[in-house]
């Protein structure tokens, strides 16, 4: 077994070596996964491919060293299609940058199996906690990921970043790595928090309690924030400072008092609240529903390029003014209900004749500019 993956999903009933040549034909790259010639002796399996999703990426098309920088640790699960588990596969960063970001998984072929792939990766295994499922009896309900906190429900520890992502029921080839993309889901959030002096007295991070409320301290295999578990995020990390603001706005020195929190996911409908309380009096001096703020920013990219996006960034509804209007009414209908990753990367470098662009190309240019300007907020 490799030092840098480890699998438990390829089952066998001869020696316990063979796990181990299986990896090294797979690790040597063998023919199997491009000649026409005799696949006997080839394994069945996934050839994973991880991508961030759309709204992770800083910039389109920078998205695969986003992952590995930020993942010490791997974990796939396995489920067939009855929900049962199957096997647990792992991978560190390692062996995920010298694959560049894919995940070669042989798994034992049976006639109509199909399985369903759940995937955690962290950079900070400690803070969060996962059950561990036995092959043949646990099921995916069982799978579910903890927040680990103290027992008032307060998390102050920098979190190690999250990553979760899920492919269902697909099938595999005898003889015959089936090749699939993930798109990763970003679950861990940080926020930088600024008060700005505006008294001119001056301002002492150490004189505030920086936290966010919200009850996502608990997820199940589908992501879904199981409720009833919630945490009170303090910051790791507070700071005092200044800076010289342009004589428009104001004059001279302008005292800071700057904190870092984190949080898990954020989903639209559920309340997190950022609370700041000064510690001498007890009033809280900003006291706002943190979803709703950032849920702010979404018009603007709406209006900007008529795309409007649902919470996990599937596109509801396209309006394109200009280009040809049967083409465009096409287009219109064909990303109805597509990821705006998924629209970006089918149309992306699409020509018109001997045009070096098109109608498809401008619209995955203009969603790749809105992630560019940061103007995609999930």
């Amino acid at each position: 077994m490799s030092d840098n993956f480890q699998t438990s999903c390829f089952s066998h009933s001869g020696s316990r070596l063979l796990p181990f040549l299986w990896f090294c034909l797979l690790a040597g790259l063998s023919a199997c996964s491009w000649t026409k010639d005799d696949r006997g002796d080839c394994p069945s399996g996934f050839r994973i491919r991880l991508q961030p999703a759309l709204h992770a990426q800083i910039q389109p098309g920078s998205g695969i060293g986003i992952i590995t920088d930020e993942i010490d640790t791997l974990s796939l699960y396995v489920f067939d299609a009855q929900g049962q588990f199957v096997c647990l596969h792992t991978e560190n960063r390692q062996s995920l940058t010298e694959n560049g970001s894919i995940i070669t998984l042989p798994l034992e072929y049976k006639d109509g199996d199909a399985y369903e792939l759940v995937f955690w990766a962290g950079g900070d295994n400690r803070h969060y906690r996962i059950p561990q499922l036995t092959p043949g009896s646990s099921t995916r309900d069982e799978l579910v990921l903890w927040l680990e906190r103290d027992g008032d429900g307060r998390q102050d520890d920098e979190l190690g970043h999250l990553w979760y992502g899920h492919v269902r029921l697909s099938r595999i080839q005898p003889s015959e790595l089936t090749s699939v993309s993930v798109p990763m889901l970003k679950d861990s959030n940080r926020f930088i928090i600024t008060l700005h002096d505006t008294s001119g007295e001056g301002l002492d991070a150490d004189d505030y309690d920086f936290t966010l409320l919200a009850d996502n301290g608990h997820l199940n295999a589908d992501n879904e924030i199981i409720t009833g578990n919630r945490v009170t995020y303090a910051a790791y990390h507070t700071e005092s400072a200044s800076e010289t603001e342009p004589a428009a706005t104001r004059t001279g020195e302008v005292s800071l008092a700057r904190a870092r929190l984190n949080t898990l996911r954020l989903l639209a409908g559920q309340e997190a609240r950022l609370v700041v309380t000064d510690r001498t009096s007890g009033q809280k001096v900003v006291d706002v529903d943190l979803t709703h703020y950032l849920l702010m920013t979404r018009p603007l990219f709406e209006e900007s390029s008529g795309v409007e996006l649902s919470d996990q960034g599937i596109i509801e509804k396209l309006e394109v003014v200009g280009g040809c209007s049967g083409n465009l009414q096409g287009i219109s209908a064909l990303v109805k209900g597509m990821s705006a990753q998924e629209a970006i990367e089918r149309m992306k470098g699409i020509h018109c004749g001997a045009k070096s662009t098109s109608c498809p190309d401008q619209l995955a240019q203009a969603l790749s500019q809105a992630v560019e300007d940061g103007r995609i907020t999930l």
